[in-house]
């Protein structure tokens, strides 16, 4: 859900990114890099194994990736490494055989001892719904802990900040809306396309068909502050 052509270390107009953008400086940006899919499952299983998602297996919501392809995580198990994913998206454990090969997989799965399910719970109370926070204290406390001297680890962390639905994020979202031009926008119902509301699909469709090419760029700016 994250947009290279959203981000200003490939180019975008606005500041959206800068640690990606320190870290594309001092270290590699890949240029030729894209997602296999449009959606989660598929996604991963290619970024794990390295297959696309015809080959894998893994391209609708009925099927599994194919069990005796080796994963990166393995791989990196076998090679030494401790290896950790942490996410804040349900579809990345063990629900899609997508925790595969790691020592340590923590997410939102209700059967994780270690779940990140309450610390969710507590954040939608508060009306954040992303567990970005949560997720990188965890992975830090992780690392810290550390195991044999020298041993090198691999870390995998799946946030969900820049995913629908959309909630203004301060101080961002104010500077990024004063940058729009100054044109007609029908807040009220675009508002409804960057909220709950279009976790009902008949519903989005709904407000997706009123919205002007003035409204996409309004909903944009939410998306870029988060």
């Amino acid at each position: 859900s994250l947009r290279a052509d959203h981000l200003s270390a490939y180019g975008y107009s606005l500041p959206t990114s800068p640690r990606i953008d320190r870290l594309a400086k001092e270290g590699i940006l890949f240029r030729r890099c894209f997602a296999a899919s449009s959606w989660t499952v598929p996604t991963h299983a290619s970024l794990y194994s390295g297959m696309l998602p015809s080959v894998h297996g893994a391209y609708s919501a009925y099927g599994r990736w194919e069990p005796d392809f080796p994963t990166l995580a393995q791989a990196l198990s076998a090679a030494g490494y401790r290896t950790a994913s942490f996410h804040d998206n349900k579809l990345v454990g063990s629900v899609f055989d997508l925790d595969r090969g790691f020592e340590t997989s923590v997410g939102v799965d209700s059967e994780h001892k270690a779940s990140l399910a309450l610390p969710r719970l507590w954040n939608l109370l508060r009306g954040r719904r992303a567990m970005s926070g949560t997720i990188l204290q965890v992975a830090d406390r992780w690392i810290s802990r550390g195991g044999s001297p020298g041993r090198p680890f691999f870390v995998f962390m799946n946030f969900l900040d820049t995913h629908a639905p959309y909630r203004p994020r301060k101080p961002y979202i104010d500077d990024f809306l004063r940058s729009l031009p100054d044109e007609p926008v029908q807040e009220d119902l675009a508002r409804g396309a960057t909220t709950s509301k279009i976790s009902d699909r008949a519903r989005a469709m709904e407000i997706f068909r009123q919205l002007t090419p003035a409204d996409w760029r309004w909903i944009a700016r939410f998306y870029d502050s988060n």
